[in-house]
């Protein structure tokens, strides 16, 4: 049977044969970013030099003219532009034009009709001058094109891997600063539509005993910015004012327009600026729900201190997102793909893990472990606990201690498990704590029962495993024991490199040396 990822392999082949081509080819990726910043200097350009009759010169007129073209390519591209249909490209011709036909192609093609080339081939017949104002009028209609705007954007999130509320504030901003430019550039217009001329009442003939009449048209619009900012952010300094009824019902929308979009876009770049750092804001409020608790219970201080300084550290090195529950919602295939990636610099590094554990076994131990946190010198648990769990030390070190002196009995280190009494079901023989901060991942007992009972074969090789450590570090904390009572002292580094049945046999040897000298003492 054939592989269907094969045989869409070979179709999307076929297809590039006859022209067709997927829209994350490079080439392609290169050229929406073209059309991006071309939609974008449209978008600038066209209110302004219809509104301040401000016709483009020099190079600058070839290259608007050949902008017609640019859009036409893209529109051709368009239609030969693959699209995805679920996990599987759509490569046929006709199902492509007709899927283009149905959406964007009636935004894109009126962006493609020449109007720069059409004006100034009519620009010196006086006949013409109605089809001239209704021509320049319509090369309004490339406006249309920011509408493909939010789908460029999203595009570029996922090639270029950007940060979402980043992008955001800057699409409110610059949706801002746009509004303004087109409110400024059909302020102008206002004036035009009645007429500039001294002898007329309009804004531009009375600000600054109107000036503004032989200025350029940079001057102008400066001027129009100026009372479409101060309109927007509702400053309103009453420098420039409308003074027929054009500009007054001009100037009301105006109003009403800033009064919902900028409430609108500066509560969302609030909400935007917050969400910066999501884990910072939960983590925040997740720290207040647990001063709030402490001072319901009325714990002591010097506890909600420690309590506090715990959870600050907590957060600092462990998420605050419901990681288990997003991870629920992906397909099996994706979760693990998802969990790996997580556990490759964690406990994807234990040896026993990568090279003994199966995949699906992996991800069932990342799904029962939790985080634990502990501060230099913090007790992890004590002698005599009953075993709640298995330890795995992530970062730092921790050490078991004499129960009688406080002594070193042996260390943990990174990515070793401890904690191990939970195979036997004893209580735990050596108190545990932490020499530096340390950060852990626990399983509880009983999780640790189902993850063997569920995973037979590697069940067996995992318990087997921790046995075996939990066998060799009882008897290095016995033989530690003691050579304590008969006053003999030995690094328990040397103690832990040696295998379990030389450590039994050191054992032995140490049992005979504390018979001997109970003999010599009788």
């Amino acid at each position: 049977m054939k592989d269907p990822d094969e045989d869409q392999a070979a179709e999307v082949k076929r297809a590039r044969t006859d022209g067709i081509f997927l829209p994350t080819d490079k080439w392609k990726e290169s050229w929406d970013l073209i059309v991006l910043n071309l939609i974008i200097y449209s978008a600038v350009m066209v209110p302004y030099r219809i509104c301040f009759n401000a016709p483009a010169t020099g190079w600058l007129d070839k290259f608007e003219i050949s902008l017609s073209l640019l859009f036409f390519v893209d529109v051709i591209f368009n239609f030969n532009t693959a699209y995805a249909e679920g996990d599987k490209w759509v490569v046929d011709r006709p199902s492509i034009a007709l899927r283009y036909l149905q959406g964007w192609f009636w935004i894109d093609f009126p962006s493609c009709i020449p109007v720069g080339l059409i004006d100034s081939l009519f620009a010196g017949e006086q006949d013409e001058l109605g089809m001239l104002r209704f021509l320049r009028l319509f090369r309004l209609l490339r406006l249309l094109k920011l509408l493909r705007l939010a789908t460029i954007v999203a595009e570029l999130e996922d090639r270029f891997d950007l940060n979402l509320c980043f992008l955001r504030i800057m699409q409110m901003l610059l949706a801002l600063i746009f509004l303004a430019h087109i409110l400024a550039c059909f302020w102008f217009y206002m004036a035009t539509i009645v007429g500039i001329d001294p002898d007329i009442v309009t804004w531009v003939s009375t600000y600054k005993d109107g000036y503004l009449l032989e200025e350029p048209p940079e001057a102008q619009y400066l001027a129009s910015m100026y009372w479409a900012l101060t309109t927007l952010t509702t400053v309103g300094y009453g420098d420039i004012v409308a003074t027929n009824d054009v500009e007054r019902s001009y100037a009301v929308f105006a109003l009403l327009m800033g009064a919902l979009v900028f409430g609108y876009m500066i509560s969302s770049i609030a909400s935007l600026v917050k969400a910066l750092d999501r884990q910072g804001g939960l983590t925040e409020e997740r720290m207040d729900e647990i001063k709030e608790y402490m001072r319901w219970r009325k714990l002591p201080r010097e506890l909600m201190v420690r309590m506090r300084k715990y959870y600050e550290n907590y957060y600092d090195t462990c998420t605050a997102f419901d990681e288990h529950a997003i991870l629920g919602n992906l397909t099996p295939s994706m979760r693990l793909e998802v969990v790996e990636h997580i556990l490759k610099d964690t406990i994807g590094k234990i040896p026993l893990f990568a090279r003994t554990l199966d995949r699906q076994m992996q991800v069932d131990i990342f799904a029962l472990c939790k985080p634990l946190f502990a501060v230099a010198k913090d007790i992890i648990y004590t002698r005599g606990d009953l075993p709640l769990g298995l330890y795995i030390l992530m970062k730092g070190q921790a050490e078991a201690v004499s129960s009688m002196d406080g002594r070193s009995l042996y260390r943990v280190s990174h990515l070793k498990f401890f904690g191990t009494s939970v195979l036997t079901g004893r209580r735990y023989s050596a108190t545990h704590r932490a020499i530096t901060p340390c950060e852990m991942a626990t399983i509880a007992a009983d999780d640790l029962r189902k993850l063997f009972h569920s995973f037979s074969v590697e069940g067996k090789v995992l318990y087997q495993s921790l046995l075996r450590s939990h066998q060799q570090k009882e008897t290095v904390r016995r033989v530690q024991m003691r050579m304590y009572v008969i006053g003999f002292q030995i690094e328990e580094a040397s103690l832990l490199a040696l295998p379990l049945h030389a450590v039994q046999q050191h054992e032995a040897h140490m049992a005979r040396i504390e018979r001997c000298g109970g003999r010599r003492k009788r």
